[in-house]
C-alpha cells in the first residue's frame, strides 16, 4: 500500500483493480457485466488525489466506450439489480502477493429517479 501511495500515477494504473459481480439480475446483465479483473487506470481516465489527510480516486467511467455500453444496459435494469464491486491492488512481485481487498460496495434495487443533487 505504501508503495501504491508514494508511486506515480502511471504505476497506479497498473495497480489498482476491480472486480464487479451482478449476484442478482438479468443473465444479460451478468454476462456483459461479468466477473473479471479490470484495471481502472488501463480502462478508464483516473485521477489521483492526495493529502497528509486522504487518498482520493476519481475514475470517469463515460472516457470508455465499453463501459458507456456496460452502463448503458446496467441502467435499463438498475431497479432489479444487485452488483457487488470489490477493490484492490493488483500484485505482481513476490511482495505484493497475496492480493488483498481495499474495500467493496454493494448497489441493490437502486431507484435513481428518487437520487438527488449534490450542489458544488
Amino acid at each position: 500500500m505504501r508503495r501504491f501511495l508514494g508511486s506515480d500515477d502511471s504505476y497506479r494504473n497498473n495497480r489498482l483493480s476491480l472486480l464487479p459481480s451482478v449476484p442478482e439480475g438479468s443473465w444479460l446483465v451478468k454476462q456483459a457485466v461479468g466477473s473479471h479483473n479490470v484495471l481502472m487506470g488501463q480502462v478508464m481516465e483516473t485521477a489521483y488525489h492526495s493529502t497528509e489527510e486522504y487518498f482520493e480516486v476519481d475514475v470517469n467511467m463515460a472516457s470508455s466506450s465499453v463501459v458507456r455500453g456496460i452502463m448503458g444496459m446496467v441502467f435499463g435494469y438498475i431497479t432489479n439489480l444487485v452488483v457487488d464491486m470489490a477493490f484492490y491492488l493488483k500484485g505482481e512481485t513476490e511482495d505484493e502477493l497475496p492480493e488483498r481487498i481495499l474495500g467493496a460496495v454493494r448497489c441493490s434495487y437502486l431507484e435513481l429517479n428518487s437520487a438527488h443533487s449534490i450542489p458544488f
